[in-house]
């Protein structure tokens, strides 16, 4: 049930995307796996994104003949959060978890680890798509605010106000990539 799920929601994505986010997400988790304890969680959550944006930028250039322009930086955004829910998928099935929750909860539970404790994860993350379904339409600064607010109130989160609205922004940009589609 949990791959029907998955597959009707990849399904609505172009080949290229989903193929860049599987690649991605295969160096992502080999990276994860060789170093372990060596890269923060933090670091890790970017580098899906970073990662696709180069390869994006790369495959306009070669089918573009060396034209670069801003839907190819939109698809590497898209595809690193792609590449987040794939990784998210894996880790829980890997732990024996059911995926059992939408596309956009596994992406943002996956980009509050290391920032919110492990107990208050999947409600955080719940909590936050819930406020993000309500205001689709309105995915801006007051609505990362808001998103701010919920971590701060319901993850027990200690971190500064600057590094909440960090997360709170990548969490909000990539459900707003997400969503564009």
């Amino acid at each position: 049930m949990d791959f029907i799920l998955l597959k009707d929601f990849f399904i609505s994505y172009s080949l290229p995307t989903v193929i860049i986010a599987l690649c991605v997400t295969v160096a992502v988790l080999v990276l994860e796996k060789t170093f372990k304890d060596k890269i923060p969680f933090k670091v890790m959550n970017y580098i899906p994104f970073i990662l696709s944006v180069i390869i994006y930028v790369i495959y306009g250039l070669i089918i573009s003949s060396g034209k670069i322009t801003s839907d190819y930086f939109y698809a590497g955004i898209l595809s690193g959060s792609l590449s987040t829910v794939m990784r998210s998928a894996i880790n829980r099935i890997s732990q024996g978890k059911s995926i059992g929750l939408s596309a956009t909860v596994l992406l943002i539970e996956s980009l509050l680890k290391g920032y919110v404790d492990e107990n208050s994860l999947t409600k955080t993350a719940i909590l936050i798509d819930e406020l993000l379904t309500k205001h689709t339409e309105e995915l801006n600064d007051d609505i990362i605010k808001k998103t701010a607010s919920i971590l701060k109130d319901n993850a027990n989160c200690d971190k500064p106000d600057d590094e909440t609205i960090k997360v709170a922004t990548l969490i909000v940009r990539s459900i707003k990539a997400l969503k564009r589609d």
